[in-house]
C-alpha cells in the first residue's frame, strides 16, 4: 500500500541502486555516497529536483533504522526531530521502502519482526505528526496490562510473548518480558542472568514508568543463532524462573567470563565508541555505546552504568552485523540529568574498556571495512534528536 502511494518511483529506484556507493570512502559512507549519487544523476541527465531527492535519500538512508532502533520513539521529541529531518510524507514513504529493502537484502535472518515493529512504530508516529495529529507520549506499559498489574502489586512477572505468533519464538528469537517494581541495578541483574544462561540478547527495550514500574523486553537467541529454548524448551522455562528471581533481587548472577574472539570476528575489528548526548533525551542523558558484539556485552555495559549510580529510564539495544549499538536514557540517583564532568569522563573510559574486551588484535588491511562499519552510528552521533 505504501509503495503505491509513492509519487517519484524513479527517485526510489535510483536511491536503491546508489545508496551504498560511498562505502569505504574517506568522508564516510553517507557523505561520499551523496557526492557519488549527485555525480551519477548528473551523468544520467536526471532533472535537478529529482537529483536533490536522490542525494537526500542516499545521505539519509540509515536514518530511519538508526532512530527506530537507537532512540526512544515513544518520546514526542524524537518524533518531532525525525519529522523535521524528513520534511514531508513523500520522503517518509521513500525512506521506509528504501530502509526495509536495504535491511532485507543484507542476508537471511537480518530482517525480523522485532526490527519491523520498531520501524513501523516510528513511521506511524511521524506520519501522524505530518497529518497534524497530537503525538502524545506513548505508554509502552499499556501493551502488557497483566504483567504490569502484577508489578504494581509488588510482584515480579516474567512472560514469553506470543510464543506461537510472529512476535515470539517463530520470529527467530524468543521475546521475554519482565515486569517488576523498579530498583537499583534491576536491568543489570537481568542482563547478567541472561548472559549466565548463554542467551544472546539481539534486541531489547526497557522502560521505567513514573510510578516505579519497570518493563524490560529482551529478544534472545542461543549460541547457534536460533530462538532461545527452541531446541530445548526446558532451558527457556529455567531462564524465566531465574529472571523472576533476579527481578525480585533474590539471586545475583555471577559476572560472565569474557569470551575469546572467534575467527569470524577476527576479520571484522570494530572500533569502540561511546557518545554521551545531553540534548536529545529531555531530562535524561543519552549514552550510546557501540563496538564489536560478543556474549555478555550488554551485561557488562549495564553493570558499569549501575556501578556509577545511574538509573536506566529506557534502553534500546540493537545489532548491526558484527557491531552492537546500545543506547541508554539515564538519570542520576536523584532522578536528574547527569552533568558533564570528571565523573562521566571516568564512565566513558570504563565503557570503552568494556567494549575493548574480547576484541581481536587489529588486522592489517581492513581500513575500508572499519570505515564502512563506523557509518552505522555516524548519523545518530552527528544529529541531536537523532549489550
Amino acid at each position: 500500500d505504501i509503495v503505491h502511494r509513492i509519487v517519484d518511483f524513479e527517485a526510489l529506484m535510483l536511491a536503491m541502486f546508489l545508496h551504498d556507493v560511498g562505502k569505504g570512502g574517506e568522508r564516510g559512507q553517507l557523505e561520499d555516497g551523496a557526492i557519488a549519487a549527485r555525480r551519477a544523476c548528473d551523468r544520467l541527465g536526471v532533472d535537478p529536483r529529482r537529483t536533490e531527492l536522490v542525494v537526500w535519500l542516499v545521505r539519509n538512508h540509515l536514518a530511519l533504522s538508526d532512530y527506530a532502533q537507537k532512540r526512544d520513539v515513544s518520546d514526542p521529541t524524537t518524533v518531532r526531530a525525525f519529522a523535521e529531518l524528513v520534511g514531508d510524507p513523500e520522503r517518509l514513504r521513500l525512506l521506509l521502502v528504501l530502509t526495509v529493502a536495504d535491511i532485507r537484502a543484507v542476508g537471511p535472518g537480518v530482517w525480523n519482526s522485532w526490527k519491523g515493529q520498531l520501524i513501523r512504530n516510528l513511521y506511524e508516529r511521524v506520519e501522524a505528526h505530518f497529518r497534524g495529529e497530537d503525538v502524545a507520549v506513548a505508554d509502552p506499559l499499556a501493551d502488557h496490562p497483566d504483567l504490569v498489574a502484577r508489578a504494581r502489586a509488588g510482584a515480579a512477572a516474567v512472560e514469553v510473548l506470543n510464543p506461537q505468533g510472529s512476535g515470539g519464538i517463530t520470529s527467530g528469537a524468543a521475546h521475554i518480558a519482565v515486569a517488576a517494581p523498579d530498583r537499583a541495578r534491576l536491568f543489570a541483574d537481568l542482563a547478567a542472568t541472561l548472559a549466565e544462561a548463554g542467551a544472546d540478547v539481539v534486541g531489547a527495550r526497557a522502560v521505567t514508568a513514573a510510578e516505579g514500574v519497570a518493563l524490560d523486553i529482551f529478544e534472545v537467541q542461543d549460541g547457534a543463532g536460533a530462538a532461545y529454548g527452541e531446541a530445548e524448551p526446558r532451558r527457556l522455562w529455567t531462564l524465566m524462573e531465574r529472571l523472576e528471581q533476579a527481578a525480585r533481587g533474590e539471586r545475583l548472577p555471577a559476572p560472565p567470563a569474557i569470551p575469546k574472539a572467534n575467527s569470524r570476528r577476527a576479520a571484522f575489528e570494530v572500533a569502540p565508541a561511546v557518545m554521551i548526548d545531553f540534548e536529545t533525551g529531555g531530562d535524561a542523558a543519552v549514552i550510546e555505546v557501540s563496538g564489536g558484539d560478543r556474549p555478555g556485552l550488554l551485561a557488562d555495559v549495564a553493570r558499569v552504568l549501575a556501578d556509577h549510580g545511574l538509573s536506566i529510564r529506557s534502553a534500546h539495544v540493537a545489532g548491526f552485523g558484527e557491531r552492537a549499538v546500545d543506547s541508554f536514557y539515564v538519570t542520576d540517583s536523584r532522578g536528574r540529568k547527569p552533568k558533564p564532568g570528571a565523573r562521566l569522563d571516568r564512565l566513558r573510559h570504563q565503557l570503552e574498556t568494556v567494549l575493548d574486551q574480547g576484541q581481536p588484535p587489529s588486522p592489517r588491511g581492513f581500513k575500508a571495512v572499519r570505515a564502512s562499519l563506523r557509518d552505522v552510528s555516524e548519523l545518530g552521533r552527528g544529529r541531536a534528536g537523532g549489550r
